[in-house]
């Protein structure tokens, strides 16, 4: 790790960082609303200028990292094909299936109910819109741009430079603990194996967007896009499910590491 390419990766989380949260700020000083966990409905104006800052971000990542590395942006993996569409979908899909069954499992053996149903199409959209949109930026920021920047590093250490960054970015929101430290390097480790095996962004932003998303169906937080509010005793402890996230972070930490080391031996 270079000290100007070092210096350049805290300086770049950092600003991402204090945009996110001056933009919440912003809001507040503004409205008087607040916008964390979906407190207060996520406005129009709120949804443009959500945007503008996210796009202008991505273009000071692009500028940074061509100016870093004198490699075209085409590097980083953000061209979208149809197939890599397709992987979109797919991991959406199959994160919104691992991340949804445990009240599924609830609410079909009768553990829990669906107490307030949602129907509202403008909250719906809203949360695809955060979901989608704040998932492949922070796959961009947080992701392409670090593994790319340290591309000549090893695959497992570049998986583990994405998930601490992810942590770093997410501990703010969670209860500082030994469970949501491990809970949230899993998924980062999750995330960042997909970009490292797949050298584009879009099967970890639709695995991001997914898991998210099916997060927030059933929190009732209607002004996130909730679909209902579940309310009961979950089949599956929290604990448990957390558990067989961390294992499946370690699964695909080994992944990462046994395909590495089958490319040095063909190499």
């Amino acid at each position: 790790m270079t000290p100007t390419r070092a210096a350049a990766l805290v300086l770049h989380q950092a600003i991402v960082l204090g945009a996110g949260v001056a933009f919440l700020s912003g809001v507040r000083a503004f409205s008087g609303r607040t916008l964390r966990g979906g407190h207060d409905p996520f406005g129009a104006v709120d949804a443009i200028v959500y945007s503008v800052l996210l796009a202008a971000l991505v273009a000071l990542t692009i500028r940074l990292y061509r100016n870093l590395t004198d490699s075209d942006s085409g590097s980083l993996g953000l061209k979208l094909t149809r197939r890599r569409v397709i992987a979109f979908g797919t991991g959406a899909v199959v994160a919104m299936a691992f991340r949804s069954w445990p009240w599924l499992l609830s609410i079909a053996t009768g553990s829990a109910v669906i107490i307030d149903r949602v129907a509202a199409p403008r909250g719906l959209i809203l949360g695809v819109f955060i979901a989608v949109s704040t998932a492949v930026f922070e796959e961009i920021a947080s992701r392409a741009f670090p593994i790319r920047l340290f591309s000549g590093w090893p695959a497992l250490r570049l998986t583990m430079l994405s998930a601490t960054l992810f942590v770093l970015q997410h501990i703010l929101d969670e209860r500082l603990s030994v469970i949501a430290v491990l809970y949230l390097a899993s998924i980062g480790t999750i995330f960042g194996a997909a970009y490292v095996m797949t050298g584009n962004i879009w099967l970890g932003a639709g695995l991001h967007a997914g898991f998210y998303y099916a997060s927030v169906i059933p929190s009732g937080v209607t002004n996130l896009g909730a679909w209902y509010r579940v309310a009961g005793t979950m089949i599956i402890p929290s604990w448990l499910f957390d558990s067989l996230l961390i294992a499946m972070g370690l699964i695909a930490l080994d992944i990462v590491r046994r395909r590495s080391a089958m490319t040095n031996e063909v190499t």
